[in-house]
Formats: C-alpha cells, structure tokens, sequence
C-alpha cells in the first residue's frame, strides 16, 4: 500500500521528503544497558543514547539501537565517514574505566566484568581484547589492559545493513509538514485531501510517539472532516 500512497501523492502534485527507513524488530531476548555513539571522522560525537540494547542472531537490536538508526542513516547521507561506537558501561568513560581496572589489580577480568555485565559477553569482551579472562588484572601490560578498556567502552560497530521494509517498526519520509494544515490536517496542495500519521513527514523515538502522532493526527483529521 506504501507504494500506491507514493505514487498518488506525486501524482497529486507532492514532493515527498527523502529516504523511508526501516528499523529493525524488537525481538525477546535478555538485553544489557549501553551507549550506542555516533562518531564523525573528527571523533565529534553526533548523538549519544544510553537504553537497553539487545544482542540477537541477526545483530543489535532494541531502543537503543532503534533510536539510533534514524540518526545514523541521516548522517550517512551527509558524510559516508560517519561511524558508530558501543560503550557497554556507560558509567565510565576510557579514562574513568582504566582507573577501576587499576583499583582491582587482583580481580580477573571476567570477574571484574562479570559485576555489571553477562558473562558470555564479558568473554567475548576478552577475546575481543585478546586477553586471558583468567589473568589478573595487575599483571595485564598497559597495553593490553587499554585494549580491554576500549573493547568496553569504544567498541567499534560496522553496520552491514538494516532488515527490510518487512521488519520496519517506524518510516521516515513522506509529505512535508509545510504542505499541510495542522489544525485540520488537509492538504493545501490538494483540498479536501486528509493526511495522517507516517504518511507525513513526522517520526519520533520507540516507545509509543509514533502510535501517539498517529492517533492524534487521524483524530484531528476525523474530527475537521465532520464541520
């Protein structure tokens, strides 16, 4: 039906707002807290969310990472250099973490990191480190004590892709705002013509706006089409 809306509005005089993107499901799985960063090729960081974050056989999934993919797609367009970074103890940044380790020089690292996080990840964590999770952290070199730290706190994430249209949770894109009225949600390209919910340009976070903006355009719509 996308695709008829698509082809009606242009053919009604619309330019639509580019790029729809579809978001990935939110499956059931247990999930952990993390900051998923966006970094430009400068280390500036472009938006920042600390929410639950899910790991699933497909890759990352959850608020946080759903949150995140609208900002990321935009500032892709913008500048293909654009990268982002996991941090899996948001509490700490590389220099407050490094700190901690030193502060438990005989813990393991799989002890330490067994504390806040699960333990297969607090292992694949060590492996990505290339460190021995059975070692003391004492007796780490500085070296491979900093590569722990930033396989905690700045892991980098190469994006592959996103799951298709089919798994979509929100759109982006659609007809521009300016094009309508919003105290009677008609168009003023086309009079008579009602526009509602992800057929306009609007979208918002994972955690019920998109429903919300939906509701209350329809209801705006439906309510001014009765006068």
């Amino acid at each position: 039906w996308s695709q008829w809306v698509t082809y009606f509005l242009k053919g009604k005089g619309y330019i639509l707002a580019t790029d729809i993107l579809p978001m990935d499901a939110l499956p059931d799985v247990d999930f952990i807290q993390g900051d998923f960063r966006e970094n430009d090729v400068l280390d500036k960081i472009l938006k920042a969310f600390c929410d639950d974050l899910l790991f699933t056989h497909f890759g990352l999934s959850g608020p946080c990472a759903l949150d995140m993919s609208r900002y990321w797609r935009a500032a892709l367009i913008e500048d293909s250099g654009v990268r982002l970074e996991l941090n899996v103890i948001p509490e700490h940044t590389e220099a407050t973490f490094d700190k901690a380790l030193l502060a438990s020089s005989h813990a393991t690292p799989l002890a330490h990191l067994r504390t806040t996080l699960p333990e297969r990840l607090s292992r694949m964590i060590c492996d990505l480190a290339g460190i021995d999770p059975a070692a003391r952290l004492g007796q780490l070199p500085r070296d491979a004590r900093k590569r722990l730290v930033r396989s905690c706190v700045t892991v980098p994430l190469n994006v592959e892709g996103d799951r298709g249209f089919t798994h979509a949770e929100v759109t982006m894109g659609g007809v521009p705002l300016k094009e309508v009225r919003l105290e009677t949600m008609e168009s003023r390209v086309c009079p008579g013509l009602h526009l509602i919910g992800e057929i306009l340009d609007v979208d918002g976070r994972i955690g019920g706006y998109n429903f919300q903006w939906a509701w209350a355009s329809g209801f705006i719509a439906g309510c001014s089409s009765f006068k």
